[in-house]
């Protein structure tokens, strides 16, 4: 398989390699390893839990692990000439970047920081008639919502199809 570094920016490199002739973004180590760690965070938060000494719920605890399940998502190429390349996501200091036209997988706190709105606000001008019979120009006001970075779920489970589906009905 044929690899090749894509530096995105100075502090993150992505691995690219070809995989049944898709491009997907490989998981390094670094990732492997804060995911690791965070379910680690996850378990000890668990037996806390168990033992009385922390009130979290059980719901909660659940939603956590949720959202370090691993999903493989593809960002879709913009038609926007100068549109950004690779997008950055952050969660709580943690890079991840998502090339366009790339699947990348990740856990799916990460693929939910690429749930933005776009709103295209125009104010176009008509002519109207006025009370006098005159021509005079009015403006209407015009919004146009859409998802900033759309993407598409390569795989993922069945309950994290239907949040994302949730999710992305909420922002437009």
């Amino acid at each position: 398989m044929p690899k090749k570094i894509i530096q995105s920016d100075e502090h993150a490199k992505d691995v690219e390699e070809m995989v049944d002739g898709a491009v997907k973004v490989a998981e390094n180590t670094d990732m492997a390893n804060m995911i690791s760690q965070f379910l680690g965070y996850i378990e000890k938060d668990a037996k806390k839990v168990e033992s009385g000494n922390v009130e979290l719920s059980k719901e909660y605890m659940a939603e956590l692990a949720f959202m370090a399940e691993m999903v493989e998502i593809k960002l879709h190429e913009s038609p926007e000439e100068f549109a950004e390349q690779v997008i950055p996501v952050h969660v709580n200091g943690l890079p991840c970047m998502f090339p366009r036209g790339t699947t990348v997988r990740c856990p799916r706190y990460f693929a939910n920081g690429l749930i933005v709105r776009n709103d295209v606000i125009t104010t176009p001008s008509v002519q109207v008639a006025g009370p006098d019979g005159s021509m005079e120009k009015s403006y209407g006001i015009k919004k146009r919502s859409s998802h900033k970075y759309p993407f598409e779920v390569i795989k993922d489970s069945g309950k994290g199809r239907e949040w994302f589906q949730r999710r992305l009905a909420e922002v437009v």
